[in-house]
């Protein structure tokens, strides 16, 4: 069963296969920081995002999960809630 509770990482699935991948709150705070002043995705302070995000030394947990009904569970939530909220 899949909850409708807030997560503290950023996941993708592919095909049977769920990537979680949990960074630190500085580095997440760092990312929000600079595209809050953004209206687009195109509109991001690249020199500022590399600087800030990408040079930084930081520790990521990375799990991985390889379990095809929990994968289909959870492209089919995401469905259902893109297509409610459009």
């Amino acid at each position: 069963m899949i909850k409708n509770e807030p997560v503290d990482c950023d996941m993708a699935i592919f095909g049977d296969t769920i990537m979680q991948v949990y960074l630190p709150k500085s580095i997440k705070d760092n990312i929000n920081q600079i595209f809050v002043k953004c209206k687009s995705p195109s509109e991001v302070n690249i020199p500022d995002f590399i600087k800030n995000v990408l040079t930084k030394k930081i520790s990521v947990s990375l799990v991985l999960t390889k379990n095809k009904e929990i994968a289909e569970q959870l492209k089919q939530k995401v469905a259902k809630e893109f297509n409610q909220k459009v």
